[in-house]
């Protein structure tokens, strides 16, 4: 994903999170439809991004620094996710 579609989804949560839900069905965001195919792919890359745990895993960050910190990703698309069940409720 490139760097500006991140930063745009950021700026649609945040907005949504700071507006709440609107008020009719007809005021909601529209939903990109996933196949269940799509979503078991979603589903298996997930899982390769977190340890035997289930905790996001470590990478080196910044290249070269030798510190090694938990990875964003999965955090953003548990976000994600949650905006997207926001939605779905609004749709109502």
């Amino acid at each position: 994903m490139k760097r500006r579609s991140v930063r745009h989804g950021l700026a649609l949560a945040a907005c949504l999170l700071a507006s709440g839900c609107a008020s009719t069905a007809s005021d909601c965001p529209p939903l990109a439809p996933y196949t269940a195919a799509e979503q078991d792919q979603a589903a298996y890359e997930l899982e390769r991004l977190l340890d035997p745990y289930g905790r996001p895993r470590l990478l080196e960050y910044p290249p070269g620094s030798g510190r090694r910190v938990p990875m964003i990703l999965p955090r953003m698309l548990d976000d994600y996710a949650r905006l997207r069940a926001m939605v779905r409720a609004c749709e109502g």
